[in-house]
């Protein structure tokens, strides 16, 4: 329909700068730019029919043989079909992630910052046929002052394998851990070679555990690389009183809080989402001082 309308839309104007309606003369070059406009489309018609069905057999015949038996035949190479299962699907999603994060107050009383100590449990299912153990890249930002955050736990287990875990010197050790100029701590989980592979829709969990300061009015971010179903964030410590506390999923609203007393008498406030969360997308946590809060 385009290339029917594209060409007879040439043809007219092409007609049209060759007939005697359009004046002609000096100060009358329409009739020109009409005959090169129409002699134009014409030409791009042409082009179009001839030149992009020899494309698209060219392509068929150096590319589509090969394509199609990389991606149907047994003998494929295997890099080749784990390339492709790559691109067309996740390697799995995390069921619920949950942050128990301890606030408390900094051992410099004068000090305006807070000390912040973060668990992460993700709990998570493989898609992958090809089974599963974390290889990409994690990291924590730096501290309130630039210096570098630190890396305190870091375990893999599942029901289907043995399961390993590595303390904060481990890691070091290990050299898994690196200092960008950034001041981040990124950990390469690639490195920590003796976790083993979780089976196609296995189950595992993983856990990481960072310690870190900020500003008693400060905020931290929390996400993950993968999917996540479901989101649990609980909070304690001495710092909880002295703080209103809030935490948004971004391009969500902010969640509601479950505050539990317990018989020693400290607080544990507990948030819960079950919107789905992508990759990369981070829910905030934020607090600062109540005096701040109620003259604000």
């Amino acid at each position: 329909m385009g290339l029917s309308l594209t060409l007879l839309a040439g043809i007219a104007l092409t007609l049209l700068a060759n007939s005697n309606i359009i004046q002609t003369g000096p100060g009358f070059p329409w009739k020109g730019v009409l005959n090169s406009l129409g002699e134009a489309l014409i030409v791009a018609v042409v082009l179009s029919l001839l030149v992009d069905p020899l494309a698209q057999h060219q392509l068929a015949v150096e590319w589509g043989r090969d394509l199609y038996w990389s991606i149907f035949s047994p003998d494929a190479p295997d890099d080749f079909k784990e390339g492709l299962q790559a691109l067309a699907a996740p390697s799995g999603y995390i069921r619920r992630c949950t942050y128990e994060i301890n606030l408390s107050r900094s051992d410099n009383r004068r000090d305006d910052t807070v000390e912040l100590e973060v668990l992460v449990r993700a709990e998570g299912v493989v898609l992958d046929r090809r089974g599963f153990r974390p290889l990409d890249t994690v990291f924590v930002f730096a501290r309130h002052d630039g210096t570098p955050s630190e890396y305190k736990l870091w375990s893999f287990r599942s029901r289907h394998t043995k399961g390993v875990e590595y303390s904060g010197r481990d890691l070091q050790l290990l050299n898994a851990l690196k200092i960008q100029s950034s001041g981040r701590t990124v950990l390469d989980q690639s490195t920590l070679t003796d976790a083993a592979k979780i089976p196609f829709r296995g189950e595992y969990e993983n856990l990481r555990k960072v310690a870190t300061t900020r500003r008693r009015s400060d905020y931290f971010p929390l996400f993950q690389n993968r999917v996540v179903l479901e989101q649990v964030f609980l909070i304690r410590g001495d710092a909880v009183d002295d703080l209103d506390i809030s935490i948004v999923q971004l391009g969500g609203v902010t969640l509601d809080k479950n505050v539990e007393v317990r018989p020693d008498g400290s607080k544990v406030i507990e948030y819960r989402t079950s919107a789905v969360a992508f990759p990369g997308q981070a829910s905030m946590l934020e607090w600062r001082p109540w005096q701040v809060a109620d003259n604000a």
